[in-house]
């Protein structure tokens, strides 16, 4: 029995995003996140299944969206004064990403830049709760059709930068350049398989955004 949590976080004041791939053989991993009290936040947590059968139990007092895909979970709502609690288990090997976000109420960045990672985990974010609500899967078996998820691209995110999936993903949104979704679009345009979303990727984004240092060139030796 083993499992292995690899995360990716950023935290400022009234602010925290974090993003765990979890890998779970023969055992069970506890995520717990907590939600202070004194101050209202608007909060999501998006599971997306990767690899494998895995059950899951959630104490999340959020309201949960409804999910194509039944291992795939996506809750939004306000909280305040709260722990999230999550516990995934595994007869087998599994695969999956908890992503976890929260921001306090009526919070503003006026005049503050926004920093690589912020804008690398605000992309995943955003992306994740898409491939989620339309229940793309991870390891297609056959060649996906790009074209007809960039198609759904646009309107998806129109919808998620009003605040139809939840305040924390609109707000996200406010922080990224205006049109970021053209550059999305044009970069998610560029893949043969729509899981080349990878690190890489968002990196991609960002840079173009202006909010990322350019990666410097690889020397094939």
């Amino acid at each position: 029995m083993a499992y292995s949590i690899a995360t990716t976080s950023y935290e400022e004041d009234g602010l925290l995003l974090s993003d765990h791939l979890l890998a779970i053989d023969g055992d069970s991993v506890d995520i717990r996140a907590l939600i202070p009290g004194g101050q209202l936040s608007d909060a999501v947590v998006i599971v997306q299944a990767l690899a494998g059968e895995f059950d899951a139990v959630y104490d999340v007092p959020l309201e949960r969206r409804a999910t194509p895909r039944p291992q795939d979970a996506f809750f939004s709502g306000p909280a305040e004064n709260t722990t999230f609690a999550m516990r995934f288990s595994a007869r087998g090997f599994a695969r999956l990403r908890v992503l976890v976000g929260r921001v306090r109420r009526g919070l503003t960045r006026f005049g503050r830049s926004v920093p690589c990672r912020l804008c690398k985990l605000a992309l995943s974010l955003i992306l994740h709760a898409v491939l989620v609500s339309l229940g793309i899967p991870p390891t297609p078996t056959g060649v996906f059709d790009v074209s007809a998820f960039v198609g759904q691209l646009r309107e998806i995110l129109s919808d998620i930068g009003s605040g139809s999936f939840g305040s924390l993903l609109a707000y996200l949104c406010s922080l990224l350049p205006s049109g970021f979704e053209d550059v999305v679009y044009r970069i998610l345009q560029g893949l043969n398989w729509i899981f080349g979303i990878t690190d890489d990727l968002f990196n991609d984004m960002c840079e173009a955004f202006g909010l990322c240092p350019p990666r410097p060139l690889r020397v094939l030796a």
